[in-house]
Parts: C-alpha cells; sequence; structure tokens
C-alpha cells in the first residue's frame, strides 16, 4: 500500500533536495522567451508538416502499404503532439512570457486544440490531473495512471491486444477503469466537439485524399494508445510504482530507439518528476549533472539502461 501522506521537500533525504536544485538551473523561468517559443513552435511545426506528410503519402502508396504504415506515423506524431503541447502547456512551459497570465492563456488555447480531438479535458485531466499525478502517482487517486491502468506483463500485452482488434477500444475509452479518470470524461460539449472534428476531417479527406487516409488517421489513434500504455509501463511500472517515496516512484529508461518510440526526452521521467520545471530539451543536461549527486547504490534504481523488455514484463 502506498503512504498517504506526502513528505515535504524538508523531510526528503538530502540528495533529493540538491536534485531539485540542480533542476532549478534549468527551470524554464531562466530562459529566454524568444528563444524557447521558438524552439518548441518549430518542432511543433515539424510535426504539423509531418502529418502533412502523411496525408500526401496516402494518395499516392498502395492502400495495403499505407494504412499500417500511415497508422504507425500518425500515432507516433499524436504522441509527439501530446509530448510537446499538451504536457509541456499543463506545466505552464510550452509557451513561456514575461507576462504569466498571457503565458497562461497561449497555453490553455495550444494545449486544448490537442486535446479536443482525443476527447480529453486539458484543464481538469492535465492542468489539475497532471499535478495531482506528481504529488501522488500511482495512487487511487491519481486520474492518469491510477494503479489499475499501470500495465506490465501479461495484462500490459492482453490490453495492447484488445487496444488493436477490438474496434472502437482504444476511441471510446472502454478501457477505463480508474474511477479518478472517469470523473474527467464526463463532459458532452467536450464529446461532441471531439466526435464533429473526427467526422468533419473523416468527409473532407474521404473526398479530397481517400477513405484510407482517415481510415489509417483512426488507426493512429490506437497506436497513440498503444505509445501511451508503454510509456506508462516503463516510468512507473511494476515495484517502481509502489515505492513509498513519491519521488522514487518514476524511473528513466535509455535503450535502442528511444528517440523515436518515447520522443521529445519523455523517457527521462524520474528526471522530470523530480523537478518538473525542466523544459524537455533540457532533461538529458539535468540527468548528467543529476547522476553526480544520486547515491550510487539508487542509480540503477531510478536509471534504467537496456532494460525495456524486463520493465514491460515485471
Amino acid at each position: 500500500m502506498h503512504s498517504k501522506t506526502r513528505l515535504s521537500l524538508q523531510d526528503q533525504p538530502a540528495w533529493i533536495q540538491t536534485g531539485i536544485q540542480l533542476g532549478n538551473h534549468f527551470h524554464y523561468r531562466r530562459k529566454q522567451p524568444v528563444v524557447h517559443n521558438g524552439l518548441n513552435l518549430s518542432v511543433l511545426f515539424l510535426i504539423l508538416m509531418g502529418l502533412a506528410c502523411l496525408f500526401y503519402l496516402g494518395t499516392i502508396l498502395p492502400v495495403s502499404v499505407f494504412i499500417p504504415l500511415g497508422a504507425i506515423g500518425f500515432g507516433l506524431l499524436y504522441f509527439m503532439l501530446f509530448i510537446l503541447v499538451v504536457h509541456e502547456a499543463s506545466h505552464g512551459m510550452f509557451i513561456i512570457l514575461r507576462n504569466i497570465r498571457q503565458a497562461q492563456t497561449w497555453n490553455r488555447c495550444l494545449g486544448w486544440a490537442v486535446c479536443i480531438p482525443f476527447h480529453r479535458d486539458f484543464i481538469k485531466h492535465w492542468e489539475l490531473g497532471h499535478r495531482i499525478h506528481h504529488c501522488y502517482p500511482v495512487e487511487a487517486h491519481d486520474p492518469q495512471n491510477c494503479p489499475e491502468t499501470v500495465y506490465t506483463g501479461s495484462r500490459l500485452f492482453k490490453h495492447i491486444a484488445k487496444v488493436l482488434l477490438i474496434p472502437g477500444y482504444a476511441i471510446l475509452g472502454i478501457n477505463s477503469v480508474c474511477t479518478a479518470e472517469q470523473t474527467y470524461r464526463k463532459n458532452w460539449r467536450l464529446s461532441i466537439s471531439s466526435i464533429a472534428i473526427w467526422g468533419l476531417s473523416t468527409v473532407v479527406e474521404t473526398i479530397y485524399l481517400g477513405w484510407q487516409v482517415p481510415v489509417a488517421a483512426l488507426l493512429g489513434i490506437q497506436i497513440l494508445v498503444i505509445l501511451n500504455t508503454l510509456k506508462i509501463a516503463i516510468e512507473h511500472g511494476g515495484d517502481i510504482g509502489q515505492r513509498e517515496n513519491h519521488f522514487l516512484r518514476s524511473c528513466s529508461s535509455f535503450f535502442p530507439l528511444r528517440f523515436l518510440l518515447m520522443p521529445l526526452n519523455i523517457s527521462l521521467h524520474f528526471e522530470h518528476h523530480l523537478n518538473c520545471a525542466v523544459p524537455w530539451y533540457d532533461l538529458m543536461s539535468y540527468h548528467r549533472k543529476l547522476s553526480a549527486v544520486i547515491p550510487a547504490d539508487l542509480h540503477s534504481d531510478v536509471f534504467k539502461t537496456n532494460e525495456l523488455w524486463k520493465q514491460i514484463n515485471a
């Protein structure tokens, strides 16, 4: 059972306090807004161009080739949109400005723009829900990673099979067994908006590009769900999510193809939970400095190198 009492920072081991302070050197408030925003918007532009390229490929590749490859491509790009825009915006650091209220408005608008098609409430599930996740990871009231949804081993593989083989399983949220998450799904305006966006895009893409494009785009949601499920498994799966200290209930993973399967440094999750004000592009620099202050006997607990299969099969 998890401890329901969250240790104050003063009660944490000295190395954790030092590690958090190290992260403050990379705090997004120290960044130049023009440089920081320029980088994030440039990456966003590349992701959108990637989506545009998939639309084009759908018109020239054979259907039997495009649909499976397109689904994987769409899924990866959706995943990147959530990591870059939604996740960073939930921490108030996709767009940074000297005027904090204006920055919050921009982050919310862009976060909502990505969340609505995927039937996610940006305010409740991300601004609030992600904050709860950081304070109480893998606890019953964690709306993002409650214990019932951190799959590993046979449960993970069965879940992936259901996502792939059962129509609507991923899109309709049939797999939602987390009570804290279900409360955020009861938003009929969001549901109607999401259905309308996919319905309109399906009609337009079918008319101008061909039916295979919306099919691949919809199947991409399944790939998105699978990637996110794998991400949760390697971040908090197994014994990791059961640790008493909430700062130790996550780990960072390094493995071949990490930059493709877990892009934008999302697998450096221990660093992110230790100091969530570090932008995605500085997490590796933070990792290098942090490695020097973490006790040697804990390195293998928080940094996993080439242990992907062991992590997801825990």
